[in-house]
């Protein structure tokens, strides 16, 4: 180790030897395939832990929200307020008022904190896909209660620096206000 402190910068190495001491060093194996194996191990490990996750997160929800339906598509919903006329189609403009909280209740976002209703056009991906599917099938003055499943909203990558974190269910409250 002494050699190693004495490393500075700039200093150009022209061999490095490993010495492996100890039966664990020894029998540990470097190779490609023994890496892969572990990686695969690694990500099994992952997926196990994801899956108890959403199934806790679901509980959660079946106990905080037992009169949500969900969807074939794991969306959780229910109406509010009914509306009128029809639906908005793809490539119409829709405005809404929403919320957006995670499952502890905690806000993340509002259309109120930026300054009134926020507009967009369906169908085209210019917003989470859960939001595409639900306001889809809304009405002019309808309002509902929903849950979006990781996978349709932010999904693995969450929000990369905040405020929404990896596979994370997401609640709205989604008015629409307008169909253009």
């Amino acid at each position: 180790m002494d050699a190693v402190k004495k490393i500075q910068k700039g200093d150009k190495l022209d061999k490095v030897e490993i010495i492996r001491v100890g039966a664990a060093a020894k029998a540990f194996k470097a190779d490609k395939a023994a890496l892969d194996e572990r990686n695969a191990a690694a990500l099994e490990s992952v997926k196990k832990l994801s899956a108890a996750k959403v199934s806790a997160d679901q509980a959660l929800i079946a106990k905080q929200w037992p009169d949500l339906v969900k969807g074939s598509d794991g969306i959780f919903q229910k109406t509010l307020k009914p509306g009128s006329g029809p639906s908005p189609q793809k490539g119409q403009s829709v405005t809404v008022n929403y919320k957006g909280s995670f499952l502890d209740g905690k806000v993340f976002d509002a259309s109120s904190l930026h300054g009134g209703p926020f507009s967009f056009k369906i169908g085209v991906g210019q917003i989470i896909e859960g939001w595409d599917r639900v306001v889809s099938t809304m009405k002019k003055g309808e309002k509902r209660f929903v849950v979006l499943p990781p996978e349709l909203a932010y999904g693995e990558a969450g929000t990369p620096g905040g405020p929404i974190p990896a596979n994370a269910f997401l609640t709205f409250e989604i008015e629409v206000v307008d169909i253009k």
